[in-house]
């Protein structure tokens, strides 16, 4: 009698790895999946590197962006085309603003949000998308009126006074 040699019941390497490569992908592509739903649902984590938002915000802070809707006093991350920047939401649609030198007032009672520099008479130079020293502007549909907190730290006017609400990604807070 001839005694036929097989391979053993186990499994070879080459077989398990073979029979695993699909759950592999789809372990892989479930977990893509669900960080891009968790982001476009709920928001991301991002750096803060500068201090104009001190001291809510210091510098070298983790922040959670959410897709909230903005309010006034909230912080929010502001997309450019260039830069990602934080600013204080001051008014929003209706609201109406006024700088009076380094006082900022929204609907006529007085915010105390940001700070002037010591020795400074005006909180920032003021360009078109911000009123004039004493004049008032009402934040039209789909704006936001927004400003610094340290705002001679400030020096991109793109981002402060009237700004687009398509730019703002949404409030932050810190963790």
């Amino acid at each position: 009698m001839t005694r036929l040699r097989t391979r053993s019941p186990g499994l070879s390497l080459h077989a398990i790895t073979r029979n695993l490569r699909p759950v592999l992908a789809l372990v892989i592509v479930l977990s893509v999946l669900s960080l891009l739903t968790y982001r476009a649902f709920f928001g991301y984590v991002v750096r803060s590197y500068g201090d104009t938002m001190a001291p809510d915000i210091p510098a070298d802070s983790w922040l959670w962006v959410s897709f909230d809707v903005a309010e006034s006093g909230d912080i929010v991350l502001v997309e450019g085309d260039e830069n990602r920047v934080l600013r204080r939401v001051i008014g929003t649609s209706g609201d109406t603003v006024t700088i009076d030198g380094d006082r900022i007032y929204l609907n006529g009672e007085r915010v105390q949000w940001t700070e002037k520099s010591p020795g400074s008479v005006s909180p920032t130079p003021l360009d078109a998308t911000r009123p004039p020293s004493g004049d008032t502007v009402q934040v039209p549909e789909g704006s936001l009126f927004l400003h610094c907190n340290q705002v001679w730290l400030c020096r991109d006017a793109q981002h402060t006074g009237l700004v687009d609400l398509d730019m703002v990604v949404g409030p932050v807070s810190g963790f």
